[in-house]
Protein backbone atom coordinates (compact mmCIF):
# COMPACT_ATOMS: atom_id res chain seq x y z
CA UNK A 1 0.00 0.00 0.00
CA UNK A 2 1.33 3.28 -0.65
CA UNK A 3 0.59 6.32 1.54
CA UNK A 4 0.50 9.59 0.82
CA UNK A 5 2.94 12.13 1.82
CA UNK A 6 2.40 13.73 4.99
CA UNK A 7 0.55 17.23 4.75
CA UNK A 8 0.13 19.66 7.74
CA UNK A 9 -2.37 21.41 5.18
CA UNK A 10 -4.54 18.14 6.12
CA UNK A 11 -3.52 16.83 9.65
CA UNK A 12 -6.50 17.18 12.04
CA UNK A 13 -3.66 18.36 14.92
CA UNK A 14 -1.90 20.79 12.94
CA UNK A 15 -4.76 22.20 10.95
CA UNK A 16 -7.62 22.67 13.70
CA UNK A 17 -6.90 20.77 16.92
CA UNK A 18 -4.69 22.33 18.63
CA UNK A 19 -4.76 25.34 16.93
CA UNK A 20 -6.32 26.91 19.84
CA UNK A 21 -4.97 25.51 22.31
CA UNK A 22 -2.02 28.99 22.76
CA UNK A 23 -5.37 31.10 23.72
CA UNK A 24 -6.79 28.80 26.57
CA UNK A 25 -3.40 27.60 27.47
CA UNK A 26 -2.72 31.65 28.28
CA UNK A 27 0.60 32.99 30.00
CA UNK A 28 0.25 29.62 32.35
CA UNK A 29 3.50 28.29 32.76
CA UNK A 30 3.43 24.05 32.67
CA UNK A 31 6.15 22.49 34.21
CA UNK A 32 5.22 19.17 34.52
CA UNK A 33 3.67 15.64 32.55
CA UNK A 34 0.96 16.02 35.01
CA UNK A 35 0.18 19.52 34.32
CA UNK A 36 0.41 19.19 30.73
CA UNK A 37 -1.91 16.10 30.60
CA UNK A 38 -4.56 18.51 33.33
CA UNK A 39 -4.14 21.41 30.92
CA UNK A 40 -5.29 19.15 28.12
CA UNK A 41 -7.89 17.81 30.01
CA UNK A 42 -9.18 21.25 30.77
CA UNK A 43 -8.70 22.14 26.61
CA UNK A 44 -10.64 19.60 25.38
CA UNK A 45 -13.56 19.64 27.53
CA UNK A 46 -13.99 23.07 27.74
CA UNK A 47 -14.68 22.90 24.35
CA UNK A 48 -18.13 22.99 22.78
CA UNK A 49 -20.30 20.07 20.14
CA UNK A 50 -20.30 23.29 17.90
CA UNK A 51 -16.48 23.57 18.04
CA UNK A 52 -16.02 20.01 17.24
CA UNK A 53 -18.94 20.35 14.00
CA UNK A 54 -17.10 23.22 12.95
CA UNK A 55 -13.86 21.47 13.29
CA UNK A 56 -14.66 18.74 10.91
CA UNK A 57 -17.06 20.93 8.86
CA UNK A 58 -13.84 23.02 8.01
CA UNK A 59 -11.24 19.55 7.81
CA UNK A 60 -13.41 18.56 5.09
CA UNK A 61 -13.49 22.00 3.41
CA UNK A 62 -9.36 22.15 3.73
CA UNK A 63 -9.45 18.43 1.97
CA UNK A 64 -10.96 19.67 -0.78
CA UNK A 65 -8.33 22.28 -1.05
CA UNK A 66 -5.81 19.85 -1.35
CA UNK A 67 -7.53 17.70 -3.71
CA UNK A 68 -8.18 20.54 -5.86
CA UNK A 69 -4.44 21.60 -5.49
CA UNK A 70 -3.36 18.21 -6.68
CA UNK A 71 -1.64 17.55 -3.96
CA UNK A 72 0.34 20.85 -3.28
CA UNK A 73 1.25 22.58 -0.48
CA UNK A 74 -2.31 25.52 -0.08
CA UNK A 75 -1.67 28.70 1.83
Amino acid sequence: MVLPPYSPDIALSDYYLFSHLPHHQGEKKIGTDSDVEMELISYFSSRSVPFWKDMIRRLAGRWQQVVDADGEYIK
